[in-house]
């Protein structure tokens, strides 16, 4: 978080990126940074899960934005799924699970769209959906110029700055929609060769990777179980 709102993309809206702090910044960001006391709780049937969280020093700050909306969905399917409800699809800001059948009994077709600027939708391709979840990371809709350069919003821990890569969106196939939610974001940070190799070692999740071809253009690929729409 701290280095999100130096960058100008926090809660505070779009102000002047601060980046005159980044060193210092760094030493606020990790996941080693914060203690928790019974993490397994996480993953519990339980609601809301009892954890308590403590910073190991002042200033560092949570961030849950990388699965927020996954796991807003995983707590809205995972209640339907108790009421008995067998066909269902939920939707939060794009992340999507869905079980069962449509209302015409076909497996339910979710769109992923193609990462380019403006408000507008365009179909980069569809995947069918069967009790699994989807999440698309992207920096195409959220970014800000700083000296007359353009950042995106997905900020790599590891130097401080805005990505810069090839990778446009990265697309998730998971069990659940927080973890989709998640390893997205992750992808997104490790740009195409590293996301590639990690896939690789990761088969319990499918991607599909919309990269810049260098060219003007865009190209595609996928992890080998990625499914095509029926």
């Amino acid at each position: 978080m701290p280095l999100v709102a130096a960058w100008g993309f926090g809660p505070g809206g779009a102000g002047a990126a601060d980046t005159t702090r980044l060193d210092s910044l760094r030493g606020l960001v990790g996941m080693e940074r914060v203690l928790a006391n019974d993490m397994a709780a996480m993953y519990s049937s339980s609601f809301p899960p009892e954890i308590v969280f403590r910073k190991e020093r002042p200033g560092v700050r949570l961030d849950p934005n990388g699965i927020a909306q996954g796991h807003t969905v995983d707590v809205l399917a995972q209640y339907l799924l108790q009421l008995g409800i067998a066909d269902l699809m939920v939707e939060v800001g794009g992340e999507v699970r869905a079980h069962g059948v449509n209302d015409r009994g076909t497996v339910w077709v979710m769109q992923i769209d193609k990462p380019v600027d403006g408000p507008e939708h365009v179909r980069q391709t569809t995947v069918p959906l069967e009790d699994r979840a989807l999440a698309t990371s992207g920096n195409y809709r959220k970014f800000r110029e700083v000296g007359g350069r353009r950042f995106g919003h997905t900020i790599d821990p590891r130097s401080g700055r805005p990505v810069e890569h090839g990778l446009l969106s990265a697309s998730v196939l998971a069990q659940d929609a927080a973890s989709a939610d998640a390893i997205g974001t992750a992808l997104m940070v490790m740009g195409p060769e590293a996301a590639r190799a990690w896939l690789a070692d990761h088969p319990e999740f499918e991607a599909y990777l919309v990269m810049d071809d260098g060219r003007g253009g865009m190209s595609v690929w996928t992890t080998p179980g990625w499914p095509v729409a029926r």
